[in-house]
């Protein structure tokens, strides 16, 4: 099938954008910081930086809100913020 089904939508170019923006952060502020001696510490290390992604780091677009702000995400959502 391929990936153009994932572009059928009118503004796909933005849904990429996020994606590779997303990426290049969790990239540069995680993996390259950290030794990944195995798959356990990569889990630990990528899983810390989404959490704190989306608990802890403002987002310009949610108004300075973090995600779990701007979506209402409580601890039974799986977010402790």
């Amino acid at each position: 099938m391929g990936w153009p089904w994932l572009c059928q939508r009118k503004n796909c170019f933005e849904h990429t954008i996020f994606i590779e923006r997303l990426w290049r952060s969790l990239i540069y502020e995680a993996v390259y910081l950290h030794e990944m001696t195995d798959g356990f510490v990569a889990e630990r290390v990528i899983d810390g930086w989404i959490d704190l992604y989306n608990t802890e780091r403002p987002h310009s677009s949610f108004d300075g809100q973090t995600p779990a702000e701007a979506y209402g995400a409580t601890a039974a959502h799986g977010y402790d913020g």
